[in-house]
């Protein structure tokens, strides 16, 4: 190989590396989401995540299905 052809594989190998990385944090980060849902959704106590104003922004499914509410209607 030329010295540019080995700059271009090396290029070459540096973006495979980079992205073999991303797709295993990806991996990582829906694993923590499925995690998570597994917890929050399952619980029967109301849970519930806020924005700093207060404003629901989601809230446990078993809970809400428990106490009959619809969760369009505790949303926003």
């Amino acid at each position: 190989f030329s010295e540019r052809h080995e700059r271009l594989v090396a290029s070459l190998a540096a973006q495979a590396a980079v992205a073999v990385d991303n797709a295993r944090l990806l991996e990582r980060v829906r694993d923590g989401e499925r995690r998570f849902r597994a917890i929050f959704d399952t619980a029967t106590q109301l849970m519930g995540l806020l924005d700093p104003a207060g404003t629901i922004l989601e809230a446990n499914a078993t809970a809400l299905a428990v106490a009959g509410v619809p969760r369009e209607q505790v949303i926003g």
